[in-house]
């Protein structure tokens, strides 16, 4: 493929209602006998299908691609690059390949293997440029120009205090403050919306798809620290670290208050600190009522 055909990092490439020939110009090589094209993206044909990423130049650390993706693999999901198994992660919208380090093909190729496909259609493919350190602890303020970068899907967007999630299930990308092989503590700082009827909201986490655990988040509008150990294990397998927060409910602050913001929120986020441990354990309280990792 001509050099001037490829992906660049940082910039999204859009599949929907694109011939193969037109993603072909955007860098990617999608085989005819193996996909086609739909006005949600692209299609794959066949359980088992190849992706092709050509002329990628630098480090980039990872691949996102925005789909739809069901899969009868027993265990974790069967995706390979150039024939090495990546640690794959999706939280149903969104899929996260580490790509890091990893051997090009010849041409810059970067070649996507999927098996055990039920479903997938692909809207978009991003190629991640490699992950910057953040200092620890983020302010989620508006005007802290890091706290944009760390914010997935499922938010309501910045405002002076913080971030309120959007219904049920919100992402964060978190890149890891250091190379270290030691498990790292997560501390969250949460608030929520008053309710008499629910004092308290549970929250799962999940870091990479894996569950981890749960806050039990007091209702009562006020801010808490809440902290949770991941194992490195769990935490190394994809970089950024991908972490969803899921919920059972969300309200509005129209139903406690004389509001007319009619947003469906989960939990507000107002900070978030990464921190290494490698002993102790963790617990699923907030800091001010209990000593959390020792």
């Amino acid at each position: 493929m001509p050099a001037d055909k490829q992906v660049l990092q940082g910039l999204p490439v859009r599949l929907p209602e694109k011939t193969l020939l037109q993603v072909e110009d955007s860098g990617i090589i999608a085989w005819p006998s193996l996909w086609r094209t739909s006005k949600d993206g692209l299609v794959a044909m066949e359980p088992q299908v190849d992706l092709a990423l050509c002329n990628v130049t630098g480090n980039p650390a990872h691949i996102r691609l925005a789909c739809k993706l069901t899969s009868n693999a027993n265990g974790p999901l069967q995706i390979h690059i150039n024939g090495v198994f990546v640690p794959a992660s999706y939280d149903g919208a969104v899929l996260t390949l580490p790509v890091d380090h990893l051997p090009k093909a010849a041409g810059g190729q970067l070649v996507i293997s999927f098996n055990a496909v039920d479903q997938l259609i692909i809207s978009s493919i991003e190629l991640g440029k490699a992950v910057e350190k953040v200092s620890y602890p983020v302010i989620m303020a508006r005007d802290n120009p890091l706290a944009e970068g760390l914010l997935g899907k499922g938010w309501w967007g910045l405002e002076a205090w913080g971030a309120w999630s959007e219904r049920i299930a919100s992402t964060l990308y978190l890149p890891l403050p250091c190379d270290e092989n030691k498990d790292i503590r997560l501390s969250l700082g949460i608030k929520t919306l008053p309710n008499l009827d629910q004092p308290k909201k549970a929250v799962g986490i999940s870091c990479n798809g894996i569950s981890i655990g749960y806050f039990s988040v007091i209702s009562d509008g006020k801010g808490r620290t809440y902290k949770i150990r991941i194992p490195s294990s769990v935490a190394r397998q994809s970089s950024p670290m991908t972490i969803e927060l899921s919920m059972l409910s969300a309200s509005s602050p129209s139903q406690s208050s004389h509001s007319d913001d009619q947003r469906k929120i989960g939990v507000g986020l107002t900070k978030v600190d990464i921190r290494p441990v490698s002993r102790g354990l963790c617990t699923f309280l907030p800091a001010s009522l209990s000593k959390i990792c020792r």
